[in-house]
């Protein structure tokens, strides 16, 4: 009896330890992971040569893909295809397409956030690897699927853009981007603190705000990747609105899974699985049979059964839409 005692005694001290070491491996593969990315970046040569020297003149903002074929590091699927493309300075594009389509990477490789292949990809006529990455970001404002905000005051969000934006600038970027109201109803205005992440902001309010933050920023290129897919029916009006005051100032790529956000660009790209299955203006595609159109018809049947059911989309806590 003494010695089963005892075993079970031992037994009992070493449960601990042993769980701690399950988890100290644990800790320490998932450092492990990290500190390789961590390494990937702090050892990024900076850009050197002849080829990176900065233009002389500023960013004017024309794009063209010529034949892009790209696939993400380790994976052997191409997640852009032949991708062939077009947009004057001061012009715009809408790319749609199904979730998946390569939408997104189109807006990665444009900011370079990936590096596409040479002689592929190219803004004011010089291919995108030879232009320096500071020279070619600073000309581009790029809203991605997430948005991200800090834990600071609005006010301070936005100079993130524009460090020496005037109030006014502020308020005008926001007016663009129909937020304006709702941050004159804070009780702290643009001085009210977000909280981690912009947690104390609704989905649509934090999209609003990112949006906001790019227009303040004095680029000639504004990527929005899918920016406005959390914002209600009427919210959305006003800001399409508002995008149009920058039409023909700023060149405008919109990624978006809604009719209403490319209806009136200067055209339509429609992507599937990574490949460019049309391409037009939205009179021309919604006459065409074909992706396009059956997407105009489904967008416009569920929208007229959710004005006969008597409500609209309301922005969500999370980002999604009722």
């Amino acid at each position: 009896m003494g010695s089963f005692v005892a075993f079970a005694s031992y037994l009992g001290m070493l449960t601990w330890p042993m769980i701690a070491a399950g988890w100290m491996l644990t800790l320490v593969q998932r450092a492990s992971a990290s500190m390789d990315r961590i390494n990937g970046l702090l050892q990024t040569r900076e850009e050197e040569g002849a080829a990176f020297r900065t233009p002389d003149s500023p960013l004017r903002g024309s794009l063209e893909a010529r034949g892009l074929t790209f696939s993400y590091p380790g994976q052997a699927v191409p997640a852009l295809r032949d991708v062939s493309f077009e947009v004057a300075a001061g012009g715009s594009l809408g790319v749609v397409g199904e979730v998946g389509s390569g939408k997104s990477t189109v807006a990665q490789l444009l900011s370079r956030l990936y590096d596409p292949p040479p002689d592929a990809l190219f803004v004011d006529g010089r291919d995108a690897l030879e232009l320096p990455l500071d020279y070619l970001r600073r000309g581009m404002a790029y809203v991605p699927q997430e948005a991200f905000l800090f834990s600071d005051t609005i006010a301070e969000n936005l100079k993130v853009a524009k460090p020496d934006g005037t109030a006014e600038e502020m308020r005008k970027a926001c007016r663009l981007a129909a937020l304006d109201e709702e941050i004159e109803s804070f009780p702290n205005g643009y001085e009210t603190l977000l909280g981690e992440r912009g947690i104390t902001l609704s989905g649509g309010q934090k999209q609003r705000l990112c949006l906001a933050r790019a227009l303040l920023k004095p680029s000639p290129v504004l990527i929005l990747d899918d920016t406005l897919s959390a914002v209600d029916a009427d919210a959305e009006r006003r800001i399409l609105a508002g995008l149009k005051q920058v039409t023909g100032l700023r060149t405008l790529v919109v990624i978006s899974h809604r009719v209403s956000a490319v209806r009136d660009l200067d055209g339509i790209m429609c992507l599937q699985r990574g490949a460019v299955i049309q391409s037009g203006t939205h009179l021309e595609l919604s006459h065409r049979p074909g992706f396009y159109r059956d997407m105009v018809e489904l967008q416009e049947e569920t929208e007229g059964e959710s004005g006969r059911g008597g409500e609209g989309a309301k922005e969500t806590k999370d980002g999604n839409e009722d």
